[in-house]
């Protein structure tokens, strides 16, 4: 699987704009290549630069298996968010402790053999994490680095 964004290139810096210093909107992702089987999808941001470990910024699961590419308009469709690690069940805008360097940010797609993934309450991303792992055929990831 690849993902891509219109918006910077693997391993660039990620614009400000989808970050703590613009609005804060996650990027515009696009994916293909999906693997025989996909019955859903689930796309994670992660910082694994974080001073405590890595910090689950976005989790969004329940993606229909040919939905190709996410972008805030099919967003407010009402796939459902997981909890981030600031709490709210949205996507957290990389914002990195000033002064402490470049932080990368994964952006991950999943795609799953599985329909569904249920929780009977909102999860937090890591519970995310580790309900779809078990599930997972393949996996695009693209990073960007943000430093303030």
């Amino acid at each position: 699987m690849e993902i891509r964004s219109q918006t910077f290139e693997n391993n660039d810096e990620l614009p400000r704009e989808y970050t703590c210093q613009g609005v804060g909107a996650p990027p515009p992702l696009e994916w293909n290549d999906l693997p025989e089987g996909t019955k859903s999808l689930v796309l994670i941001c992660d910082d694994p630069d974080a001073p405590n470990g890595t910090f689950y910024h976005w989790g969004v699961y329940n993606l229909p298996e040919d939905m190709t590419s996410f972008t805030i308009a099919s967003g407010a469709g009402g796939f459902p968010m997981a909890e981030n690690d600031a709490g709210g069940a949205n996507y957290y805008p990389p914002c990195p402790p000033k002064g402490h360097g470049p932080h990368n940010y994964r952006f991950y797609v999943w795609a799953l053999g599985v329909e569904e993934l249920r929780f009977n309450h909102v999860p937090t991303v890591k519970e995310l994490v580790e309900k779809a792992r078990p599930h997972i055929l393949d996996e695009g990831m693209i990073q960007a680095r943000f430093q303030q």
